[in-house]
């Protein structure tokens, strides 16, 4: 399924690259995404969750609810965007098992808003899933994996949690 998306993507660029003459790559790709925001629907924001386990997260206080946080207690990172469908797929679920678990906290990064730390990630690809633990990354996955799975993430980050 990766492979597939990065093949209508690159038909994409190459589309728009026909289309808009000589643009660079980055003006293509801040197209892209201006476009698929402006046709994406609106999303339901993790700050609308009644839980405060779940919740959002920008570049400007990733280090305070991310890094330092899971000092504490294990924090998962869902990078996503709205037009992405996996990603949809994937946070309700992630959502349902960290609430259930409540030894775990998730921290919902919009991947279009957040280049740097994207970036830093080294994020290739969406949804991409981070399991930081006493201020670094201690496990990771790409893509929208089946419920047992995700199940199984958030329980082996919850086992890094101080007692």
């Amino acid at each position: 399924m990766l492979r597939t998306l990065q093949i209508v993507n690159h038909k994409l660029r190459t589309s728009i690259t026909q289309a808009v003459g000589s643009r660079s790559t980055y003006n293509i790709v801040a197209k892209q995404r201006s476009c698929r925001n402006f046709l994406a629907p609106s999303s339901t924001s993790a700050s609308s969750s009644s839980s405060s386990s779940v919740f959002d997260v920008s570049e400007q206080d990733f280090e305070e609810k991310v890094v330092q946080a899971s000092k504490q207690t294990p924090v998962i990172l869902d990078v996503w965007a709205s037009w992405c469908k996996p990603c949809l797929n994937l946070g309700p679920k992630l959502e349902k098992y960290v609430i259930a678990n409540g030894k775990v906290k998730m921290a919902k990064l919009n991947a279009d808003e957040s280049d740097k730390i994207i970036m830093s990630l080294k994020v290739s690809s969406i949804p991409a899933v981070f399991g930081f633990a006493d201020g670094k990354v201690v496990n990771r996955f790409i893509g929208d994996l089946p419920e047992p799975e995700v199940e199984k993430f958030v329980q082996l980050l919850s086992q890094q949690a101080k007692k």
